[in-house]
């Protein structure tokens, strides 16, 4: 499908931007087999012991594009940001183990917060393809950075996805990590997330359900949710610190401590 990769989850998974969730559990999907050729059309999927159907004409769906907050949102904003940087502290990435990949995430954390969009591409640059998982921890820092600035800056009067941001991947994207990943990445620079993500971003959910789906997210694949969840944490408090700062509630300490 021109490099944009489709997943196919099971019951139970999270919802993700680029896949179909079937009802079936993953036991259920044994006979097909991995390299088979796949035929795929609006209301099917089929494979050598698989096959998925669904009405074309009327789908179920879910909206994966995070919601935006207005700028009266600001102080709800700040409050999430706070929240999320106290529980991210126990988050271990074994990527930011590495002193070069913690020194290029957290330049990469201030460059997004800055709108400095060269700093920000050349940091992007050293985490894709980085670390363990099918996407790789820097692919998923990079991600949910990304994300976070969509979904928050709105609050601090920022419009329209800057030009900047549209040119923070680079063009041989592909070859530095794998497909799904970089359609992953592509998806999150249009501002569409796994579910558990855009909840937790979305300031008007209630205190429960965000904290719920905080603990969702953590649990996504091998790394995936904990580095989507760190690099909102951490992407939220330097936004706040850089966008904000008349507010006091947030500092370059707490940046450095979340």
């Amino acid at each position: 499908m021109d490099g944009f990769v489709v997943a196919l989850t099971t019951a139970g998974v999270p919802l993700l931007p680029n896949a179909i969730r079937l009802a079936a559990r993953e036991a259920d999907l044994a006979g097909a087999a991995q390299g088979n050729r796949v035929r795929f059309e609006p209301g099917l999927i089929q494979a050598d012991g698989l096959s998925v159907y669904w009405d074309a004409e009327q789908p179920p769906l879910w909206e994966p594009r995070l919601s935006r907050p207005y700028p009266g949102d600001r102080l709800k904003v700040l409050a999430r940001a706070q929240a999320l940087g106290e529980l991210a502290s126990a988050i271990d990435l074994e990527l930011l183990a590495a002193e070069p990949s913690a020194q290029a995430a957290a330049g990469f954390w201030q460059a997004i917060a800055a709108e400095h969009g060269t700093a920000a591409a050349q940091a992007a640059r050293e985490l894709i393809g980085r670390g363990p998982g099918l996407t790789p921890e820097g692919d998923d820092l990079v991600a949910g950075t990304v994300a976070t600035f969509l979904a928050w800056a709105p609050a601090f009067g920022r419009g329209m996805p800057p030009l900047w941001l549209s040119q923070l991947l680079s063009v041989d994207l592909r070859r530095r990590t794998t497909a799904i990943s970089a359609t992953l990445l592509e998806l999150a620079l249009d501002g569409c997330v796994a579910e558990p993500l855009t909840t937790v971003l979305d300031v008007g959910s209630t205190d429960d359900r965000w904290r719920g789906a905080w603990a969702q997210l953590l649990r996504l694949g091998h790394s995936t949710g904990r580095a989507l969840a760190l690099a909102a944490a951490r992407t939220g408090i330097a936004l706040c610190v850089r966008l904000a700062p008349e507010y006091g509630a947030l500092d370059e300490a707490t940046v450095a401590g979340a």
